[in-house]
C-alpha cells in the first residue's frame, strides 16, 4: 500500500513511473494487489490503463451524525444538539467534509464554545 503517493506522481518522474509499472506487473503475476491511496487522483497517462480506480464518496448525513454522536459521547463538555434545527444546521454545514475533517470541526467547536 502506497499512501499519499499522488505527491510523487505529480513530478512525472520517468524512473518512478517505470518502477511502479514493474511493481504492478509483479503483483499481477503473484495474484496480489498494490494500492495507491491518496486524497486526489494523479495518474500519468502511461499508467492510466494499468490501474483500476476506486473513488469513494464523501460520508452522508448518517455517517456525519455518527461522528457527532461519538464526539459527544467522549466529551462531557460537548453539549450535543440531540435534535431540531441546530443539529440539522450542524450536519448541513458538515456535508462535503470527510469524517476526519468533520471530527476536527466538531472538536474545534467544543473548544471555542467553552
Amino acid at each position: 500500500m502506497l499512501r499519499d503517493f499522488h505527491a510523487l506522481l505529480d513530478d512525472r518522474n520517468p524512473v518512478l513511473g517505470r518502477k511502479l509499472r514493474e511493481v504492478l506487473q509483479q503483483a499481477k503475476r503473484k495474484i496480489s494487489a498494490s494500492w495507491l491511496v491518496g486524497c486526489r487522483l494523479v495518474l500519468p497517462p502511461e499508467l492510466e490503463k494499468e490501474m483500476v480506480v476506486l473513488d469513494f464518496a464523501l460520508p452522508g448525513r448518517p455517517q456525519l451524525a455518527e461522528v457527532l454522536d461519538t464526539l459527544a459521547g467522549t466529551n462531557s463538555d460537548f453539549k450535543l444538539p440531540a435534535e431540531g434545527e441546530v443539529r440539522e444546521a450542524v450536519l448541513d454545514a458538515a456535508c462535503g467534509l470527510t469524517t476526519t475533517e468533520a471530527e476536527g470541526v466538531f472538536a474545534l467547536s467544543v473548544i471555542r464554545m467553552r
